[in-house]
């Protein structure tokens, strides 16, 4: 994205990219280092290749663009409709600024774009089919994880935050539109803002359709271009010092550390110390292990094979009845036990 600023005419400093690393967001998937970050990667780098191609007129930017939207759109279905929504952007940029030539050129970049991701999306196809007719996750959890992704009772501190922050940046979107009507700077962060807003909503349509469950992670990529390059419109011509840099570099790593700990031991207090206790034993978790923390749990019990774990009923059927597909709830079934179970076979 620095690359990106640049080519729009704008001056990055230390302030950009401290806000930018204490940004919420940033610090949730800091630890994942997965498609997604990938994903953030190509589509700073389609957009670069993109504003090069305007600006030269050079065939060779645009079959690069093409090449490493394809690149991104086979790691993940999300990057490959976010690929497609800002080849269409352009397009419609073009269209604004009667580029006629571009429009023509943009449009059949998009044709390639769409036919050689058909062989993927054969596949993409079968998946759907075969998640329709059969999959572990019911229509009630996935409208229950949209809702705590927008701000339900069990979302976390961090994801409120970023809720906030998000309310903030369509503030900065209209500053930036005001002070550069028309300009290439507003017409990409907009054309960045529309994409989140769509890739949203068709994922709240397919999670009508389809019942799968839209992580935030998802958004991710796109959010990352359009964060960061909102930050440094405003971070343009703010002067930075040592002092403030090492008090921003101090509560980045501050807030780290709080979010690693929210994520490990807050998570599941209740097994947070298993690593302290004997190889083999019984554990015994009277609280309620709920839907959306199955699969930590899981792989707790899966990493732990010669210890029992003793929990209640419902958390028998949380982590093992939403499980029906799965290997490794099968797998550790064995090694879970309730408490009435348990204290029947105590006493006998």
């Amino acid at each position: 994205m620095t690359k990106v600023v640049k080519q729009l005419n704008i001056k990055t400093n230390i302030w950009t990219y401290n806000l930018f690393l204490l940004a919420p967001t940033l610090l949730m998937y800091s630890n994942q280092i997965r498609m997604y970050q990938l994903a953030s990667a190509i589509i700073a780098w389609l957009i670069y290749m993109l504003l090069k191609y305007q600006e030269t007129s050079k065939v060779i930017w645009i079959v690069g663009a093409i090449i490493i939207a394809e690149m991104g759109a086979y790691t993940h279905y999300f990057t490959a409709l976010s690929c497609g929504i800002i080849l269409m952007g352009f397009i419609g940029i073009a269209l604004i600024n009667k580029q006629r030539t571009i429009v023509k050129q943009l449009s059949l970049g998009l044709a390639c774009f769409v036919i050689a991701y058909i062989p993927w999306s054969i596949v993409a196809l079968k998946q759907i089919m075969t998640v329709s007719k059969s999959y572990w996750i019911t229509a009630d959890e996935s409208w229950q994880t949209l809702f705590n992704l927008t701000g339900g009772q069990h979302t976390i501190d961090a994801v409120t935050i970023g809720m906030y922050l998000c309310s903030i940046l369509v503030v900065a979107q209209l500053y930036i539109f005001l002070k550069d009507r028309g300009g290439v700077i507003s017409q990409i962060s907009g054309l960045l803002l529309v994409s989140i807003l769509i890739l949203y909503g068709l994922g709240i349509i397919f999670t009508l359709l389809n019942h799968p469950i839209l992580i935030a992670r998802y958004l991710y990529p796109l959010f990352f271009c359009y964060l960061f390059l909102i930050i440094a419109v405003l971070t343009n011509n703010v002067n930075s010092s040592k002092l403030m840099l090492s008090l921003i570099f101090c509560g980045l790593i501050f807030q780290n550390v709080q979010y690693m700990y929210i994520h490990t031991k807050g998570i599941m207090p209740d097994i947070a110390q298993i690593k302290q206790k004997p190889q083999k034993g019984v554990i015994k978790i009277k609280r309620v292990i709920p839907q959306n923390e199955a699969d930590y749990f899981l792989a707790i019990v899966a990493k732990n094979p010669q210890q029992t774990f003793i929990i209640n009923a419902k958390s028998i059927y949380n982590v093992t009845g939403r499980h029906k597909l799965s290997e490794l709830s099968e797998k550790v079934r064995p090694n879970l036990e309730s408490f009435t179970m348990y204290n029947q076979r105590y006493k006998n």
